[in-house]
């Protein structure tokens, strides 16, 4: 409420487009994931990252109202580097290769002639890995208790409540997040084989399966980028383990678009899951643009292979999203990430 008021009471004064003028920025990349209607579930941790069909064209409706041109990634470097254009632009992506990218997202993009890139994490398409925040949000839900080893030690998470439920379900993304890909597959089958296979099958049934991938693929206004095999945090692992991990991805999107991906997104994409060792053998592998889930618009002398991007969230208000589209979001993170700096050191 005091958010939407402020936003509210920016635009009413044209903050957004003064400082658009003052300080215009070149660009945005869209971060979306999944597209579709909102759960009726009171616990529904995994929410926040499911927008509307009605929401993504609100968002391409104010990007285009402000000036705003839509690009594929393809085209995102020369726009940084001045060739092209000078009109601002904004690239929609949407990460992990969710099944609605398909059914509800290229629709809305065929519609407004707006170019998608859906970065595919391979291993939730092959069904060899599971997204383990839909494992867990649907194994918590569904149980009043869980059994848990973690680090060796099996431990009771009790889950009757709506605060128990999402305490639980913050432990557990806590670990899984920086986990290894043997100990988070150990993970997903040792809560598989204790409670049963519906989780894991919810999990899996969000996502494309090959046909579907080819689908999307065959069409003019989608795009494939790379999210690795396993959506393991890159910071996490060996660097050959990592070098596999986006040869893997990179070949498997050839054999469905028949070229090779230049653009990848980094699985979770934040400070402490990508580290400067990631960046390095990104490059080297010759990714012509990298995306972070780190908040920010994007400027002259941008990072190509460490790029921020604009979320979209089911609560996002037009209010909002023209202050996101004309860089005041970005100062207010940035400051924010000033303020987190400066009390770590105190």
């Amino acid at each position: 409420m005091i958010q939407d008021l402020a936003y509210n009471t920016l635009t009413g004064v044209n903050a957004h487009a003064i400082y658009q003028y003052i300080k215009p920025p070149l660009g945005v990349v869209f971060m979306c994931h999944s597209v579709g209607q909102p759960s009726n579930s009171d616990f529904n941790p995994n929410g926040k990252w499911r927008i509307s069909a009605d929401q993504l064209e609100m968002a391409i409706s104010c990007a285009n109202s402000m000036g705003f041109e839509a690009i594929p990634m393809d085209t995102l470097a020369h726009r940084l580097n001045g060739k092209l254009g000078d009109q601002p632009f904004y690239a929609l992506t949407f990460d992990d290769g969710y099944a609605d990218n398909l059914h509800a997202a290229l629709p809305v993009c065929q519609h407004y002639k707006v170019p998608m890139t859906v970065y595919v994490t391979s291993g939730f398409i092959q069904r060899k890995h599971v997204a383990w925040w839909h494992f867990i949000e649907h194994l918590i839900a569904n149980n009043s208790t869980l059994q848990v080893t973690l680090k060796g030690s099996l431990s009771n998470f009790e889950c009757t409540s709506h605060t128990a439920k999402q305490r639980v379900f913050d432990q557990l993304s806590k670990f899984l997040t920086l986990a290894s890909v043997k100990d988070r597959t150990g993970f997903i089958d040792e809560m598989t084989q204790r409670y049963g296979e519906s989780s894991r099958i919810y999990a899996e049934n969000l996502f494309m399966n090959e046909t579907e991938l080819q689908e999307i693929s065959n069409n003019d206004y989608a795009y494939l980028g790379s999210h690795g095999v396993s959506h393991c945090a890159f910071s996490s692992l060996e660097a050959d383990k990592l070098e596999q991990e986006l040869i893997g991805s990179t070949n498997y999107i050839l054999s469905f678009s028949g070229s090779q991906s230049h653009h990848l997104a980094y699985p979770y994409g934040s400070s402490t899951t990508v580290s400067a060792r990631d960046v390095s053998l990104v490059v080297q592998q010759g990714f012509a643009t990298a995306v972070t889930t780190q908040h920010g618009c994007l400027y002259k002398h941008a990072q190509l292979q460490s790029l921020p991007r604009i979320p979209l969230f089911p609560t996002d208000t037009e209010n909002l999203l023209k202050c996101k589209l004309s860089g005041i979001t970005t100062l207010l993170a940035r400051w924010q990430s000033r303020i987190k700096k400066k009390e770590s050191f105190s």
